[in-house]
């Protein structure tokens, strides 16, 4: 999540933020290269994502979703219901956090991941679905 967005989480402007974490996807997709280099097979990647939820919400669900070899080049495409789009729901409802997702590559090439959080506004009782970018791993 950007400076910006946990500001606005925090003034209650915003209800939520999730976003992924470059910084320790990086440095786990340059271990991945050098167990690759080094001609390790690599069976598993690992995906990071954060949340923060801001007052007045109640987080309902969170999670990732994922796919092997897909052809999805828009984040926006990139939802739940979309044939080879996969669904892995954590199971806390902490207001703050993070979830690591280990996708094992079955044969896979690549590998995409989009966090999401379900929140409800306490005041009007309405149920959004937010999602961070779309992150690939590329073998």
């Amino acid at each position: 999540a950007t400076d910006d967005a946990l500001a606005a989480v925090e003034a209650g402007t915003m209800a939520a933020t999730v976003a992924q974490q470059p910084d320790l996807m990086g440095a786990t997709a340059v271990e991945t290269a050098i167990k690759l280099i080094n001609g390790e097979t690599v069976e598993k990647v690992a995906f990071v994502a954060s949340r923060e939820i801001a007052e007045g919400y109640t987080l309902l669900e969170h999670g990732m979703l994922y796919a092997r070899n897909s052809e999805i080049t828009d984040a926006a495409a990139f939802v739940e219901g979309v044939a080879g789009v996969n669904k892995f729901t954590a199971s806390g409802t902490g207001m703050k956090g993070a979830l690591t997702l280990n996708v094992k590559l079955n044969g896979a090439t690549s590998i995409k991941v989009r966090a999401y959080a379900i929140v409800k506004n306490n005041e009007t009782g309405v149920v959004t679905t937010l999602y961070s970018g779309m992150s690939t791993y590329t073998k």
